[in-house]
């Protein structure tokens, strides 16, 4: 059944460290691919691409991507979020996550499409490297969880032809995961910030990539904004001098890579057949 002359599959994606986008786009071409619908980019990533809300209408399907941050969707996003406009689109929800844990993310969002008036038809939950980690599920995406997906993709499509409402895991009462170090302490990450070793060269990669526009561009070495820890930044700079060598942090990574070492497979959440 060819719907292009009627629909648009539209990829909306916050993505600071490129796994979400790639699997955003990997999953929306696919679709495009089955369905003979044109799909177009509509990333939220920086400053510049949240200047407007995202607006939707009932011709659109969207896939609307984000990772999970402590469980969640990235708190600094819940205003743009909660100025969304749907207006009778339907809307695939894609949470990517760093193999611990998706938690309450779906269901966060899932609450943020309905209040602005879109049908949620499904959702999955795809694990992605952890930006804190080199070693937390290294590689991923790969080709298993990207087959995974392409094995999913008459179901999605069935879906948003069906448009029935799905409703997503987690709970209620939306909370945040507490981090801990090796000792099982907490850690308070709110105030944690990069650092720059010694060589930066001023070619202002971290400042163009920073989703918040945290990072000062005559000073790039200084942060006077707030940070959501995405590592973006630490991934933009070219001669790898941006890092976090705060204590707290530190441990918790230290703690995350010795717990989170079985593989995670995607999970969706579809209609029943």
């Amino acid at each position: 059944m060819n719907l292009g002359n009627k629909k648009r599959i539209v990829l909306a994606d916050f993505s600071p460290a490129g796994s979400t986008r790639k699997i955003g786009i990997h999953l929306a071409g696919k679709l495009s691919a089955a369905s003979g619908i044109l799909w177009a980019h509509r990333p939220f990533t920086l400053p510049g691409q949240r200047t407007q809300a995202l607006t939707f209408d009932e011709n659109a399907w969207v896939i609307l991507a984000m990772p999970v941050y402590a469980g969640r969707i990235p708190s600094l996003l819940l205003p743009y979020m909660a100025q969304m406009k749907g207006e009778g689109a339907k809307a695939f929800l894609l949470n990517t996550y760093g193999n611990r844990d998706y938690d309450d993310a779906l269901r966060e969002m899932e609450a943020l499409s309905i209040h602005a008036g879109m049908t949620v038809v499904g959702g999955a939950a795809i694990v992605t490297r952890h930006v804190f980690s080199d070693v937390i599920a290294k590689g991923r995406p790969d080709e298993k969880d990207l087959q995974a997906i392409d094995r999913q993709i008459p179901r999605i499509y069935e879906a948003f032809l069906r448009g029935n409402p799905v409703t997503m895991p987690g709970n209620e009462e939306l909370s945040y995961y507490k981090p801990t170090g090796e000792d099982g302490e907490s850690v308070n990450m709110i105030q944690v910030k990069p650092s720059t070793k010694p060589g930066c060269i001023r070619c202002l990669q971290c400042v163009r990539s920073c989703p918040l526009g945290s990072i000062d561009e005559d000073d790039p070495t200084y942060v006077p904004g707030k940070c959501m820890k995405c590592c973006s930044c630490v991934l933009a700079c070219p001669l790898k001098l941006k890092h976090f060598d705060d204590p707290g942090f530190l441990s918790h990574k230290k703690a995350l890579e010795e717990k989170l070492v079985e593989r995670r497979e995607p999970e969706f959440f579809l209609p029943s057949v």
